[in-house]
């Protein structure tokens, strides 16, 4: 199983600097070694012995296997990937292999959604790669390959924008192994935060006329992978920094052509919302009948709102921003009065 895992992410390698190259940008082979070599180092115990990533220690806490020996678990913060993540995995595995669309999770209880729910990824292109390797193996494989997505990804774009080899080098590393990435790496954010440099490498390339209608469809491709790849927070927040990226360009007056450019990422955007639209759908729906919408609307009506420049309404959010566990986690510590 080693042996097809390392093929499987060798393959995907070679996509995506085969897309580098479908755009005119091939990356030089030692970038894309080194890049290539970090993940498959950073997951050596998942590649090369029968290790998993997945907290497999958290089923100790819950019953048949609670009663079996003391509940300890490595590391606590894991819980969703070991109680959600991957029983939602399975269970796509599972609607797949049997023939039928993953649209309702029918092993849980009375059921529930499936693919509404975003996090299960039922029809992400990973999902469908992870098929290849049993559950403990594939979440490996899918953490690897996200964490290269990431590293070249930022090294293209980068470098599109005339950052020296050595910078863009320092800042793919720099986002691949951020708290963005390296500490949600098995959650399914970072499916679509490995591909937010690619989306912002392809817009720079709309520019060029030599690759502009390849760049445009790398472009859409990128958009429908946000779209399903397991959490449109991600996407939205991704899209947000996107238009404010391009928005500060505009103002320092470093966009030629500003109209063309905006043309064509807005029609790649309806054409990927178009493709998605079957998935985000429900997702919606199920989202507006969800019991969030009623805390999220109460939560904004309380919050002290004003447009003039002030610091932080709740001190301490700066000591947890660098210290999170400051006033307790109720996981490890109880968590401190007005915390």
């Amino acid at each position: 199983m080693s042996m097809l895992l390392i093929v499987l992410y060798l393959g995907v390698v070679a996509l995506a600097a085969g897309t580098a190259a479908f755009v005119g940008r091939r990356p030089p082979g030692a970038a894309l070694a080194a890049l290539a070599l970090l993940p498959m180092i950073f997951f050596s115990e998942g590649i090369f012995r029968e290790r998993t990533p997945i907290p497999v220690d958290h089923a100790m806490l819950l019953p048949p296997w609670n009663t079996l020996r003391p509940a300890t678990r490595y590391n606590p913060n894991l819980n969703d990937v070991a109680s959600q993540a991957a029983p939602w995995a399975q269970a796509v595995r599972m609607a797949w292999k049997e023939g039928s669309l993953p649209l309702r999770l029918r092993w849980n209880g009375c059921s529930m959604a499936l693919a509404a729910n975003p996090q299960s990824a039922a029809f992400s292109p990973l999902t469908f790669l992870m098929f290849a390797l049993p559950l403990a193996r594939a979440f490996t494989l899918a953490a690897a390959v996200k964490l290269f997505l990431a590293l070249l990804g930022t090294w293209l774009w980068l470098s599109e924008l005339g950052v020296s080899r050595t910078g863009a080098l320092f800042g793919a590393v720099s986002f691949g192994l951020s708290l963005s990435m390296a500490v949600y790496i098995l959650f399914p954010p970072t499916a679509v935060f490995c591909l937010w440099p690619w989306a912002l490498f392809a817009i720079e390339l709309l520019r060029d006329s030599r690759v502009a209608l390849r760049a445009f469809w790398v472009l859409t491709a990128v958009f429908v992978c946000w779209a399903v790849g397991g959490h449109p927070e991600s996407a939205a927040f991704g899209a947000s920094f996107g238009g404010l990226w391009l928005l500060g360009r505009l103002l320092l007056r470093d966009l030629p052509r500003r109209g063309r450019l905006a043309a064509r990422v807005a029609l790649s955007t309806a054409i990927a919302l178009g493709l998605s639209a079957f998935l985000l759908v429900p997702q919606a729906l199920a989202i507006r009948a969800s019991n969030r919408v009623p805390f999220a609307q109460a939560l904004s009506l309380s919050l002290p709102f004003r447009l003039a420049p002030h610091g932080p309404f709740w001190p301490n959010g700066l000591v947890t921003a660098l210290f999170p566990r400051a006033l307790g986690d109720q996981i490890d510590s109880p968590r401190i009065g007005g915390g």
